[in-house]
């Protein structure tokens, strides 16, 4: 967790909010011009973070698996909030004093992905500039014009600062998430007719861990579970839940059930959990109260329960009524593949969400 310093270090390790002017007493009032390489030998500088947010994310030896993590989060938070190709994220990590013959070593340590490239400074020319904490991450965010906004200094990742961050550029979060648009008004009825559209898949129920693709990956379409169907019926009304959530448990991994004993997200499989998704729908959607009237849910509704054996289910809310009327429709799979049945009330209700994608 992030802590506040005393007196004497709170301007070096403290949340400074400059407002357009310097934000310290020392050179590091703004993005001081460098020239670094990355992980691939490439030559950075700073002229590639003119005229956009910049985010950059300083670890040592000892804090670089959490400044990677805090990078993660920062990733997340910002492309909820800020539109895409208006910010950066990047890592920049103290490597001064490593033997020549580690070089090697450290550079392969890092992604191999190109566009994942991180700054890694040998001349310690960071350091000497911001004078950075040792062992701790500091995250540096700079505006458009490279003047220093906001400093901050921890070590394991904390949700109520990168909130924090992120509101220093984009201002406080207020009604829609910057850059979405509001849903259509029919986006109940779409979500409906997607799940129903469903039940045209033959599908074998399997819910075995397999590696997917990432963002839009999906297991095979002739397996699946509950979740499953909830994931394929939102992706074709343009919603990614497994982006969705994997960015989510990125800014705020504390908030969801701990029940797999995982350290940290994973894209794999989170969005196929029933738990997760109720997290989800609960924070970004409504959480809804649980009745027993019919009247009460929606199409495009979720809903949750608890089988027995204590296993989590979810479904969708469909149009179309019981033999009596008195209850809407169920798509789910309950281990026979998608189905459309009279199940609302066949087990007890644990949730009851609407979640559109607005925020």
């Amino acid at each position: 967790m992030l802590t506040r310093s005393d007196a004497h270090l709170a301007l070096a390790v403290a949340l400074v909010l400059v407002a357009g002017t310097a934000a310290a007493e020392t050179n590091a009032g703004r993005l001081i011009p460098f020239s670094i390489e990355d992980q691939f030998k490439e030559t950075h500088t700073e002229a590639e973070f003119a005229g956009g947010t910049v985010a950059l994310v300083w670890g040592d030896r000892k804090s670089r698996d959490d400044a990677a993590v805090w990078a993660d989060s920062l990733t997340a938070a910002f492309s909820r909030r800020l539109p895409s190709g208006s910010w950066q994220v990047r890592r920049v990590v103290h490597t001064k004093g490593a033997p020549f013959f580690v070089k090697g070593k450290i550079r392969g340590s890092f992604p191999r992905d190109p566009a994942a490239w991180a700054l890694l400074d040998w001349k310690g020319v960071f350091r000497q500039a911001y004078q950075p904490e040792k062992n701790h991450v500091t995250v540096f965010l700079f505006a458009a014009d490279g003047a220093l906004v906001a400093r901050r200094t921890g070590q394991e990742v904390d949700p109520a600062v990168v909130q924090e961050l992120v509101d220093a550029v984009a201002g406080p979060q207020a009604g829609l998430v910057a850059g979405r648009r509001p849903p259509p008004e029919d986006f109940p009825a779409r979500l409906a007719a997607a799940a129903r559209e469903r039940l045209s898949h033959h599908v074998a129920y399997d819910g075995s861990y397999r590696c997917l693709a990432y963002p839009g990956g999906d297991v095979p379409d002739d397996v699946g579970v509950c979740c499953d169907v909830v994931v394929r019926a939102y992706r074709a009304v343009g919603i990614d839940l497994q982006r969705a959530v994997h960015e989510d448990m990125l800014a705020d991994f504390a908030a969801y059930p701990a029940y797999w004993g995982l350290k940290g997200p994973d894209p794999n499989i989170d969005h196929r959990r029933v738990p997760n998704l109720q997290t989800f729908f609960a924070r970004h959607g409504e959480s809804l109260p649980i009745t027993h009237e019919g009247a009460d849910y929606l199409p495009g509704d979720l809903v949750t329960w608890m089988l027995t054996g204590n296993l989590p289910h979810i479904g969708i809310v469909v149009d179309g009524r019981s033999a009596d009327g008195r209850r809407p429709l169920i798509v789910h799979n309950i281990g026979r593949g998608p189905e459309l049945e009279d199940a609302l009330f066949r087990f007890p209700l644990t949730g009851h969400y609407r979640y559109d994608g607005s925020r």
